[in-house]
């Protein structure tokens, strides 16, 4: 691309970027009025606001430190002069990185977590967890093309507007139970169709039963989150009754530390590639994939966890 832009040869363009090619700098002389008004653009862009445990930037892209500039000055630059200003200044444009929860009671329960547990082998823990598929298209975010016009558009749509199912699975090092597909609807005693919702004794029915075996024999360690289903007390009675060894102070708003939710994300690619359209179609695709799942990346994922654990304790 570069090499048709510029009209060079590809050599060439490979020869620059072996080299280490970086953008020069122009030795201008920076006048009084033009460093007052970096420094100033600096405090702006460095200002946050604050609400309870919450925490944002104040002014996060140049169009708002432009118009804060300008309320302040008087003053009217264009959005590129603010992020050139910028960037001498030092600072650059970031995604913010998301992050489940910013509370800090929640974090030192991470941290706990991982003080007990610093020690615990991940080959031997086994990451369960429930998640939702749907005939969303899931397909790739980004198209080449000769225009903007030949762009195709990506559909959006809330999950309860299309087909949808709810799956339930386990994996863990050298270890993969089979997926679980529960109705995204049932009947309830009035014989209305409602939301499913998956309480204890169809937790353990269903999903536990298949799975206790395999964690007695092969001396795992049971990992599941806090919803109320797991949380039950006859739930935590089965646990005990087989002898399965659980965490049992899994902290909340950590689906970081589950290598299951990586597993889901992949899972979901490869449906959306497929392009199901009725719920036939999706269990088929959902069912077919996830026996697709390679074991060697299941056990990159579960690695994870390991190395999650050694930098929460040594916050």
């Amino acid at each position: 691309g570069a090499a048709a832009a510029t009209g060079l040869s590809r050599k060439t363009i490979a020869a620059v970027v072996q080299r280490g090619f970086t953008q020069p700098t122009l030795n201008r002389p920076t006048s009084r009025a033009a460093a007052t008004r970096r420094a100033l653009m600096r405090r702006i862009a460095k200002k946050t606001s604050k609400k309870e445990h919450r925490k944002w930037p104040k002014f996060g892209s140049a169009r708002q430190i432009r118009d804060e500039l300008r309320r302040q000055t008087g003053e009217f630059v264009s959005i590129r002069t603010v992020q050139r200003g910028l960037l001498e200044e030092g600072l650059r444009s970031y995604v913010r990185r998301p992050q489940p929860t910013r509370r800090r009671s929640e974090l030192e329960k991470k941290k706990e977590f991982a003080r007990n547990h610093r020690n615990l082998s991940w080959r031997r823990v086994v990451f369960s967890d429930e998640s939702w598929l749907c005939c969303n298209e899931r397909t790739e975010r980004t198209q080449y093309a000769e225009s903007r016009d030949d762009v195709l558009p990506l559909e959006r749509k809330a999950r309860w507007n299309v087909p949808s199912i709810m799956v339930w699975g386990a994996i863990g090092y050298n270890y993969k139970s089979r997926l679980i597909i529960f109705p995204s609807k049932a009947e309830n005693e009035d014989g209305d169709l409602r939301q499913f919702r998956l309480d204890a004794k169809g937790y353990v029915r269903k999903c536990l039963s298949t799975v206790a075996g395999d964690m007695v024999a092969g001396r795992k360690v049971w990992m599941q989150d806090g919803a109320r289903s797991h949380a039950a007390g006859s739930t935590k009675a089965y646990l005990k009754r087989k002898g399965i060894t659980w965490l049992e102070d899994w902290p909340p708003y950590s689906p970081e530390l589950n290598a299951i939710e990586r597993i889901w994300k992949e899972l979901n690619a490869r449906i959306g590639r497929r392009c199901p359209l009725t719920v036939e179609e999706l269990i088929v695709c959902a069912q077919e994939e996830w026996e697709r799942l390679d074991q060697a990346l299941i056990n990159r994922h579960c690695r994870h966890f390991g190395t999650q654990v050694r930098e929460l304790a040594n916050l």
